[in-house]
């Protein structure tokens, strides 16, 4: 520990041109301002130190800010990424969405396209078989035209017969 100083007014106390030398005065004087001078180195260490903690101080709140800022960056970086990731995946899902409905859409219009060919194959047997049946209902009416035609000339024979029989018999 230091020794106590008699006042503090004994550290700021500057001897003027009335101060008498004495010899006694001039040992308590040296020790006094020895003790001064202590007191001032040690203020100005004291002052150095201060300034030295403000210093870390202010040099510690900056690197919290960077830190801070660095934590935020990365916050903000990891927040982008994360939204890049979700649109990437929404993305994706509504692709796959599109996709499956496409292949649903496809997979419809091959199974209606089979049945349209289908009934196109059906409608062609049907029309086929109408066609034939047209064509045979046609030769059965020209077969029975035909026939009847046959019998008439068959008719016409008979009565020619018949009427030569009755022109040779009144000829006899």
């Amino acid at each position: 520990m230091r020794p106590p100083i008699d006042t503090l007014s004994d550290c700021y106390r500057h001897p003027g041109p009335s101060a008498a030398p004495v010899k006694a005065m001039g040992n308590k004087k040296r020790g006094v301002k020895a003790k001064c001078a202590n007191v001032q180195k040690a203020r100005e260490a004291d002052l150095q130190h201060r300034e030295q903690q403000l210093a870390n101080i202010q040099r510690l709140q900056q690197l919290q800010q960077q830190l801070q800022d660095l934590k935020w960056g990365e916050l903000q970086r990891k927040e982008q990424q994360l939204a890049g990731l979700v649109a990437q995946q929404q993305a994706a899902m509504l692709q796959w969405e599109q996709q499956a409905d496409l292949s649903r859409r496809e997979q419809e219009l091959t199974e209606r396209h089979h049945q349209l060919q289908q009934q196109q194959s059906d409608l062609q047997s049907k029309e086929q078989q109408l066609t034939e049946h047209r064509m045979l209902t046609e030769r059965q009416a020209h077969f029975q035209s035909l026939q009847h035609q046959l019998y008439r000339l068959q008719q016409q024979l008979e009565a020619q017969k018949v009427a030569e029989v009755l022109v040779q018999m009144s000829r006899c």
